[in-house]
Order: C-alpha cells, then sequence, then structure tokens
C-alpha cells in the first residue's frame, strides 16, 4: 500500500456547509474488479478513496447518507484550494 497524506482518525471540515467529516477507510476503488486483459489497464495502479462519516449541523440525519467516499486526489484538490480543512489526528 501506497503512503497517504491522509491517516484513519484525520478529520476534514467542509468549508461551504460546515460539516465535519471523519476518516474511516483507505482503500483501492478497483481492488475487487477483475484484471483486464488489456496490459495497459493492468499496470495503472491503485486509484485511493477514502471511506468518510459526516457530521455537523448541515449533516443529514439518516445514518446511510452520513456516509460517502472521496479519492485521495479528490481531498487534496479540495483542501489545497481551500474548500476543505484538514485536521491531522494528534499522533498517540
Amino acid at each position: 500500500m501506497a503512503n497517504s497524506r491522509f491517516k484513519v482518525g484525520d478529520v476534514i471540515v467542509d468549508k461551504l456547509t460546515g460539516k465535519i467529516g471523519l476518516l474511516l477507510e483507505r482503500y483501492d476503488v478497483f481492488d475487487d474488479y477483475p484484471t483486464p486483459e488489456d496490459p495497459d489497464l493492468e499496470n495503472m495502479g491503485p486509484i485511493w478513496a477514502w471511506e468518510i462519516m459526516w457530521s455537523g449541523s448541515k449533516a443529514t440525519t439518516t445514518k446511510i447518507s452520513r456516509y460517502g467516499a472521496y479519492t485521495e486526489l479528490g481531498l487534496t484538490s479540495l483542501i489545497r484550494d481551500e474548500q476543505f480543512e484538514l485536521i491531522k489526528k494528534i499522533s498517540e
């Protein structure tokens, strides 16, 4: 598994909505898909994403819709563009 700037327990804040997200799990989006026979696609590599649980005053109240996923590239872009704020988990 490649290194990531994100860790389980990190928090992200959506500056527009005020929702707060807790990073729960990192996974490869295509991990369970069959390997294609095209050699170029076999070497594509993983696409990492994070399962996030959202809370806060504007988060929805149903359990199902409180969970969502973002790719690492998407999270990095939103943080760089200052739409999300990253709060790192305090190391134990």
